[in-house]
C-alpha cells in the first residue's frame, strides 16, 4: 500500500491522528461500514453546520478520512446529495457545483 504524506494531514495542515487510525484499521480490515443513508447524513451535516470533518467523525464514531471521502463523493453512494470540497482559504467545506 502506497501512502501520500499529504493524506495524513487535516484541513489545517496538521497531522491527522484519525487518518493514521483509519489507515491502520484499513490495513487490518477493521472499521465502521458507511452505507448510503449514513453517507447522506454526513453530507447533510457538513452542508448545514460549520463543523470540520474531525468533529463529524467523532460524532459518528468513524475516521475523519472516511468522512472526508464520503463528503467529497469519493464513495459508491452516488450523488443523491451534493458533494463538498474543502476550501483552505475559507476554512470551510463548500458545495461542489
Amino acid at each position: 500500500m502506497s501512502i501520500n504524506v499529504s493524506d495524513l494531514l487535516d484541513e489545517d495542515g496538521k497531522v491527522d491522528r484519525s487518518e493514521i487510525k483509519s489507515l491502520t484499521n484499513e490495513m487490518h480490515s477493521v472499521g465502521t461500514s458507511v452505507d448510503a443513508t449514513m453517507c447522506r447524513r454526513l453530507r447533510r451535516v457538513i452542508g448545514e453546520t460549520d463543523q470540520q470533518a474531525i468533529e463529524v467523525a467523532d460524532a459518528f464514531d468513524i475516521g475523519a478520512t472516511t468522512v472526508r471521502n464520503h463528503i467529497a463523493g469519493e464513495c459508491r453512494h452516488g450523488d443523491a446529495h451534493p458533494t463538498y470540497t474543502y476550501d483552505r482559504r475559507a476554512g470551510a467545506w463548500v458545495i461542489d457545483e
